[in-house]
C-alpha cells in the first residue's frame, strides 16, 4: 500500500524564494505534499496554531538555511528556529540543508546587525548538532533534497496519506457517501452557475475556448527584468493541465502545474530567461481567470477532498479545495489526444 507524505518545508521567505521552490519542485517530483507559508491564508501574521497544526500533521519537516536569520518573535527567536523546534518536539523527522558558504552571501540576503548575524551562527550550530546536508546552489540543494527524502523514506517511513481505495472498506463507504453528498451541493451550484451565464445546451456555448487565444500576465519579482504577457490558446492550457486533473487534485498542485505551464511556455517562445523563472510569478488573477474559463466550459470542476486525521490520538476531518475533470472534460482530453495522435500519425 502507497502512502503519500505532506512535508513541511521551513526557512527565511524573502532571501530563499528560489531554494524553496527547488525544494518544493522535489518534493512534487516524488509524488508528495508540500507544507509550508506557501499554502497559509494571506495575513499580517501567520497564527501560530496553524503553524503547530501544520507542522504536528507532516510526516517530515524540511530546513533550510540561508544567510537571514528572520523574523523574530517577543522574546527574540525567530519564527524559523521556532518551527524547527517544535518539529523536533514533535518526533517530526528533520532534514537540514544549510548554505555552504554565508560569507559569500551578498549583503541584501544576509543580516546585517550583529545581532541577528550572532543569533544566525548560534541556530546554525544547534542545527549541526544533528546529520545535515551544505548546499551552494538551487540545484545542489534539489539534489540533496531528492536524495534525502527518498533515503530517509526508505528507512524511516511514517504513516502518510493512503488512497481512500486502499483503506477499510466501511471507512471508504462513508468516505464515499460524505464526497458524493459534497460533489452532489457543488453540481447543483455548478447549474445555477451555468444557467445565469446562458448555458442552458451545450457546455460553453459561446464562450471562447479551442484556438482563441488567453492573454496571461507574467510578473517579474526583484531585478530590472519587465514583466511579460503571452497569448496562449485555451486549448494549450486545457492539455497542459488536464492530465494531474484525471484524478482528486489539491488546489496548490493544479495552481503550481497552471504557473508551470505557462513559464514554460515563455522560455520557448524567449519570452522568458530559463534563470528568471523562479521570479516569474503568474498573478492570482490570471490564475482565476483560467479556473473560471474552464469551469464555465465543463472542462473541470471544484471539489472538497475529505480525509480523516488524527492528532496526538484525537480524531479529525481535514477538508481542502480542490478540482477534477467532469465528465464533459474526461471525454474533451480523449477527444484532443486522439486528434493529436492521428495529427502526428499522418
Amino acid at each position: 500500500m502507497s502512502s503519500r507524505y505532506q512535508i513541511f518545508v521551513s526557512s527565511t521567505f524573502r532571501d530563499l524564494q528560489g531554494e524553496r521552490q527547488a525544494a518544493l519542485d522535489a518534493i512534487l517530483e516524488l509524488g508528495h505534499f508540500p507544507a509550508g507559508m506557501e499554502i497559509f491564508p494571506a495575513a499580517n501574521a501567520t497564527p501560530w496554531a496553524l503553524i503547530d497544526a501544520m507542522i504536528s500533521e507532516s510526516d517530515y519537516y524540511i530546513l533550510i538555511i540561508g544567510g537571514m536569520y528572520g523574523s523574530t518573535d517577543e522574546e527574540g527567536i525567530s519564527y524559523t528556529e521556532r518551527e524547527y523546534e517544535l518539529a523536533c518536539a514533535k518526533g517530526v523527522p528533520v532534514l537540514a540543508f544549510l548554505h555552504k558558504n554565508p560569507d559569500i552571501i551578498p549583503l541584501g540576503m544576509s543580516e546585517l546587525s550583529p545581532e541577528s548575524r550572532a543569533r544566525l551562527a548560534l541556530f546554525r550550530t544547534k542545527v549541526q548538532t544533528h546529520h545535515c546536508k551544505y548546499w551552494l546552489t538551487q540545484d545542489e540543494l534539489k539534489s540533496h533534497t531528492l536524495v534525502g527524502l527518498v533515503h530517509e523514506m526508505r528507512v524511516n517511513p511514517r504513516l502518510g496519506w493512503i488512497r481512500a481505495d486502499q483503506q477499510d472498506s466501511r471507512e471508504t463507504l462513508r468516505k464515499l457517501t460524505a464526497l458524493m453528498e459534497e460533489n452532489a451541493n457543488l453540481q447543483d451550484q455548478m447549474l445555477g452557475l451555468r444557467e445565469s451565464l446562458g448555458q442552458r445546451t451545450a457546455p460553453g456555448a459561446g464562450l471562447a475556448s479551442g484556438s482563441d487565444l488567453a492573454t496571461i500576465n507574467i510578473t517579474m519579482l526583484g531585478g530590472e527584468k519587465k514583466d511579460e504577457t503571452i497569448d496562449l490558446t485555451w486549448d494549450s492550457i486545457f492539455l497542459a493541465v488536464a492530465p494531474i486533473l484525471m484524478s482528486e487534485c489539491e488546489e496548490w498542485a493544479f495552481e503550481h502545474t497552471v504557473a508551470s505551464f505557462v513559464k514554460r511556455a515563455a522560455i520557448e517562445r524567449q519570452l522568458l530567461a530559463a534563470e528568471d523563472q523562479q521570479r516569474a510569478k503568474l498573478s492570482e488573477g490570471d490564475y482565476m481567470k483560467i479556473v473560471y474559463q474552464l469551469m464555465a466550459l465543463d472542462l473541470i470542476e471544484p471539489i472538497t477532498i475529505v480525509e480523516q486525521t488524527e492528532i496526538m490520538g484525537t480524531a479529525g476531518t481535514n477538508r481542502r479545495q480542490g478540482y477534477k475533470l467532469t465528465k464533459h472534460g474526461v471525454r474533451a482530453l480523449a477527444s484532443k489526444r486522439a486528434i493529436l495522435k492521428q495529427v502526428q500519425s499522418d
